[in-house]
């Protein structure tokens, strides 16, 4: 008498001759693993391809058509903008260097002429007829505006914009300047750091040296707040320019959210630094009690 698990064996083994032989596939009784095709079908079953999904394979697998003439051109163009991108912000800082906002807030709302600007700046006299090379490039970036509606030379003059405005000591329009927060943007250590990008994207985290966790560590030997411990000159910058960026800041909060302070009888200025945002808010409004 069989027992109950080789009568199941015998049974099961039956059943897979049948389907075999319904689904019309392979030999059931054959040793090799071959498996039925009705079990093909239904184990892997044909994928249908709609024709937007065709089109869409088909397009990815084309060329990219050749560019015109035009289209080269233009191209290039904007890959030179690109490229010499940096010298937007190098003339940027050359102008907060040599004071021309200032020099053109003095000469009053009708702007200064080159000649105005000569005798105001400290540009060597060799050096002068580069400065309208640099007041025309600063114009078309939209620091400054230019007045050239006289045929002459001499008589063209450049005037405040927006953002200009930004960038004089003595504005009379109730801000305080954002020069030295700009300049302290435009310091040699940003730059350093930046061109070692690449080579800081190509090192792995897990092999790298505690010197190259960041862009500026690996340009630098040490992270930012190590930079502004170590180098005196570095950290006075960032000082005055966070100083800069906080009372420009101030003046808009007290004139815009004032009533943010009614009933407030204290306030705690927590990372304040220097205190800058603290005293810009206590000169407005003298009844707080102000902590730092």
């Amino acid at each position: 008498m069989s027992s109950p698990c080789l009568k199941n064996r015998s049974n099961l083994t039956m059943a897979v001759i049948f389907i075999c032989k319904q689904y019309g596939g392979c030999d059931a009784t054959n040793s090799t693993n071959s498996a039925p095709r009705g079990f093909l079908v239904a184990n892997q079953p044909t994928v249908s391809t709609s024709p937007e999904q065709a089109e869409h394979m088909s397009s990815q697998n084309k060329p990219l058509p050749p560019l015109t003439n035009a289209e080269l051109l233009q191209a290039q163009a904007e890959l030179w903008c690109h490229t010499y991108g940096y010298l937007k912000s190098m003339a940027l800082h050359c102008a907060i260097k040599l004071g021309i906002p200032n020099a053109i807030s003095r000469c009053g709302g009708g702007g200064a002429s080159l000649s105005e600007l000569h005798a105001t700046l400290p540009v060597a006299p060799s050096k002068r007829p580069c400065l309208s090379h640099l007041m025309r490039f600063l114009a078309a970036s939209g620091i400054f505006r230019v007045d050239d509606s006289t045929p002459t030379q001499g008589d063209v003059r450049y005037g405040l914009t927006a953002v200009s405005r930004l960038l004089v000591d003595d504005d009379d329009g109730g801000h305080a300047t954002l020069s030295p927060f700009t300049a302290s943007c435009l310091v040699p250590s940003y730059f350093m750091a930046s061109l070692r990008l690449a080579e800081w994207l190509k090192t792995e985290d897990g092999g790298a040296a505690p010197a190259a966790e960041t862009p500026f560590m690996m340009a630098h030997g040490t992270d930012f707040w190590g930079m502004a411990g170590r180098d005196t000159e570095f950290g006075a910058i960032f000082n005055e320019a966070m100083g800069s960026d906080s009372r420009f800041i101030a003046g808009i909060v007290v004139r815009e959210c004032g009533e943010v302070f009614t009933g407030v009888r204290s306030l705690e200025d927590v990372g304040g630094g220097d205190g800058t945002m603290a005293k810009a808010i206590a000169k407005a409004f003298h009844y707080l009690k102000l902590g730092l």
